[in-house]
């Protein structure tokens, strides 16, 4: 659910594409490092776009324009870097601010939505809802787990008298040893259906009781149907613009429609962020984003 709130909403922040009234030779530049700015905004709440600019007679020449990926981003205060790994060895690219343009490294314009405690690096916006993500990624790896072991009950196994561990039979194992792996064989996806156990002696007998999980499973079930609603407002994305129906109230187009017009003023607010901070490297009116014929079609179907 959040991987698909992040697409949705680069989907409708970058939507038509840009119009770039810059040097025709770095549109594609600019277009791949704003499609970059987009989604490290959803994802981390910031971004951060370095240049490379020269002083000529003709005034400031731009160069190279592009994205640094947030998880490869570090500063000390003075200056940026870039950290990255090739072939295990570390390397690291050095960035001096936006701004000081007579620098031998290349400058790098850092937005931060900063917050109280966190004015140096970015506080994603999902931050205080981790929680519900990770409760999505369990819940999800329980569903594969359930299917994989759907016709193999879960077991309550006691051993009466104990069980040897340490005489060893003609197979190298004892009998502790081979219990455990019938055990785990009828417990593997794909395993045995039948679980074989080998008493030595009436004392040492293992009583096997199945454990009835159908509740377990209901309550289950009941959390799967509410964690991704949460994953999705957590996100900043309407549940039913993902496709999740409302349950009580207005209709669902009523309910669509008031939810695309409230994450268009979030689009909105993006859009602007990123053609102003773009607009200081590349100049006044550089960049701006193309009406979105998505969104205005969307809002005009009742």
């Amino acid at each position: 659910t959040a991987n698909a709130a992040i697409d949705l909403s680069f989907v409708f922040t970058y939507g038509d594409g840009i119009i770039y009234n810059g040097d025709a030779k770095l549109i594609d530049d600019v277009d791949k490092a704003i499609q970059m700015a987009i989604y490290d905004y959803f994802i981390y709440n910031s971004f951060a776009v370095s240049v490379s600019r020269t002083q000529t007679l003709q005034g400031v020449a731009i160069g190279d324009v592009e994205t640094v990926p947030m998880l490869l981003f570090r500063h000390d205060g003075n200056r940026y870097f870039k950290i990255s790994y090739e072939l295990r060895n570390k390397v690291v690219q050095v960035f001096v601010p936006f701004g000081e343009l007579d620098s031998e490294y290349p400058e790098l314009l850092y937005y931060n939505a900063e917050r109280p405690g966190r004015q140096k690096y970015p506080l994603p916006s999902w931050f205080s809802g981790a929680d519900y993500l990770f409760a999505e990624k369990a819940l999800a790896e329980n569903e594969a787990y359930t299917i994989a072991t759907n016709f193999q009950p879960d077991l309550h196994i006691e051993i009466t008298g104990g069980m040897d561990d340490t005489l060893k039979a003609s197979d190298g194992l004892t009998d502790m040893q081979r219990f455990d792996r019938e055990l785990k064989n009828f417990r593997k996806p794909g395993g045995s259906r039948t679980l074989v156990t080998v008493a030595s002696t009436p004392e040492g007998r293992v009583k096997i009781t199945p454990i009835e999980t159908q509740d377990r499973l209901a309550r289950t079930n009941s959390v799967a149907e509410r964690i991704p609603l949460s994953v999705a407002r957590v996100m900043g994305v309407p549940p039913i613009l993902l496709g999740f129906p409302p349950r009580e109230g207005l209709g669902n187009s009523e309910v669509f429609k008031n939810s695309m017009i409230l994450f268009q003023h979030r689009v909105n607010t993006v859009r602007s962020l990123i053609e102003r901070q773009f607009n200081k490297i590349l100049g006044e009116n550089a960049v701006q984003f193309k009406e979105s014929k998505l969104i205005t079609s969307l809002l005009s179907n009742d």
